[in-house]
């Protein structure tokens, strides 16, 4: 699947429609294309774009699963406190270690996914199969300043922000090409220089096999080109 970065203000422009039954949500130079959601009906920012999020000003790094983006902070907030109760004693953490425990608990995650995978796409032999070896290369493991977020449907986007979007293929007709006034008459003296040389019999098959219903409406056919033309 081709997929391309298209801004907010692009994407706000959009016009819903469907070109040969398939609905798209609006174009991208010639390409019809849709914009890619999350389960919840969010956005999926490109990778590079910046926010600013309760720990600090984070960078999508990379995307995980449905449309989950993988932001690293790139400048954390140091009025950041967060607060809990853990066997009885209160326990309070900083933006840094806040995150961290949010890496670590991503990673704990992939590394169930990564079991599950390694336990049920194998060869008979026991070893991963490439299917399996491409999937767990596609869950990304966390360093310490990284957490996932998806960002949900009532997520308001910057016009610079850039989402991705999926190419929609859609098959286009290609026009029946149709022969030029020139070719028409070279076609016509050939046939006709055949008929010339051959026998009236086989000159009389060549007319039941070939007929004349090519050039019954030659005029119209130069009339036509000749109009285009001059346009």
């Amino acid at each position: 699947m081709t997929t391309v970065c298209v801004s907010m203000s692009a994407i706000r422009s959009f016009q819903p429609s469907s070109f040969r039954g398939v609905s798209y949500d609006g174009m991208v130079g010639d390409q019809y294309v849709t914009v890619r959601k999350t389960p919840t009906g969010g956005l999926v920012p490109s990778v590079g774009s910046v926010f600013s999020t309760p720990y600090g000003i984070a960078t999508v790094v990379s995307h995980w699963g449905d449309g989950q983006c993988v932001m690293e902070i790139v400048e954390y907030d140091d009025d950041f406190i967060h607060t809990f109760v853990q066997d009885k004693k209160v326990i309070t953490q900083t933006a840094p270690e806040y995150v961290l425990q949010l890496a670590l608990a991503a990673n704990r995650t992939r590394d169930c996914k990564v079991e599950t995978l390694m336990r049920t796409l194998t060869t008979p032999s026991g070893a991963p199969t490439k299917e399996c070896i491409s999937r767990i290369e596609g869950i990304p493991e966390l360093n310490e300043d990284q957490f996932i977020q998806s960002f949900g449907s009532d997520f308001k986007f910057d016009d610079d922000i850039e989402v991705l979007c999926d190419v929609v293929n859609i098959q286009r007709e290609t026009p029946k090409r149709r022969r030029s006034p020139l070719e028409l008459e070279i076609a016509m003296r050939l046939r006709q220089d055949l008929l010339d040389e051959c026998p009236e019999d086989i000159a009389s098959e060549i007319d039941d096999e070939f007929g004349d219903d090519d050039f019954d409406d030659t005029d119209d056919i130069v009339e036509t080109e000749s109009f285009n033309f001059d346009d």
